[in-house]
């Protein structure tokens, strides 16, 4: 009846130690999976010992089994956790309640240059490339000490001497008195995110200064008729008007501009709404009026 309990996957393992320690009358110590009635899985964990009378001869076996269940899925999950943590794309690293690194994952090496050996019992700050303030490392410090957790970006510095951009997210451990005993961050390298970031803006400051150099007055629109962008000849034309006039601000819908003119009787106003909006839908390639 045992042996028929005992988890198909476990059972050559079990009859294997169970034949050892019958040939060698040693302590007999197994962790298997027996199936429940129900077909669920279980896990014990049998132990059994020899028991001899005065003269060393063998008597029975007597032992003990009990249920571990829940302590291997518990490891199970563990081992789940750990194997997603050292796998992670993302870097990973954890310190103790004082800051100094007790782990860092693959990813974390791969990334900054330091190996786990390099990185442990040292604090982050081997990364510090002086471009953040120690003022905002205080008050990063204070909020996760203080139970709550830190995002934001940080320009750091890999063992090369490399500079490299990456958005962290730092957390504290609690353990189950509510007492914090672990820091963890989570990091992604925003390199190539932060470097588009300032080719778009550098090509914008450029655009920016031709059309401030234009004497006409100009004005970008998104597709629903809201200025983004004014040149300076438009700016101009606003504080001449000392800002009272809503076409001259950026956010404003220009077509509700037009619309609101022509009910006000202005001449020109709804063929000039009528016309940017055909162009606005692609019905013309341009739109031009006076």
């Amino acid at each position: 009846l045992w042996k028929s309990m005992i988890h198909p996957e476990d059972l050559p393992a079990v009859l294997e130690t169970d034949e050892r320690t019958h040939q060698t009358l040693e302590f007999f110590q197994a962790e298997y999976r027996i199936l429940t009635k129900d077909g669920r899985a279980r896990w014990l964990h049998d132990e059994a010992v020899l028991i001899q009378n005065e003269e060393g001869k063998p008597l029975f076996w007597q032992g003990v089994m009990y249920d571990v269940t829940e302590r291997r899925e518990a490891e199970e999950h563990i081992r789940r956790l750990s194997r997603i943590v050292e796998q992670s794309p993302a870097s990973i690293v954890i310190t103790n309640r004082l800051g100094y690194i007790e782990y860092a994952n693959p990813a974390f090496s791969e990334l900054t240059g330091y190996s786990l050996e390099e990185a442990k019992d040292k604090t982050p700050r081997i990364l510090k490339s002086g471009y953040t303030s120690e003022s905002e490392y205080k008050k990063l410090w204070d909020l996760i000490t203080g139970g709550h957790v830190w995002r934001g970006e940080f320009l750091n510095k890999k063992k090369n001497g490399e500079t490299y951009w990456e958005y962290a997210v730092i957390a504290p451990v609690f353990n189950d008195e509510g007492k914090i005993i672990n820091f963890v961050g989570v990091k992604q390298d925003i390199t190539e995110r932060k470097e588009a970031e300032e080719k778009l803006e550098s090509a914008r400051q450029f655009l920016q200064s031709v059309q401030d150099a234009l004497s006409a007055h100009i004005a970008i629109l998104d597709r629903e008729g809201n200025i983004v962008q004014v040149n300076a000849a438009w700016r101009e034309f606003g504080r001449k008007n000392e800002l009272t006039h809503p076409s001259a601000c950026v956010g404003v819908n220009y077509l509700e501009v037009c619309d609101k003119a022509a009910q006000d009787g202005e001449e020109g106003a709804a063929e000039a709404a009528a016309v940017i909006r055909e162009a606005l839908k692609g019905e013309r390639e341009y739109a031009w009026f006076e």
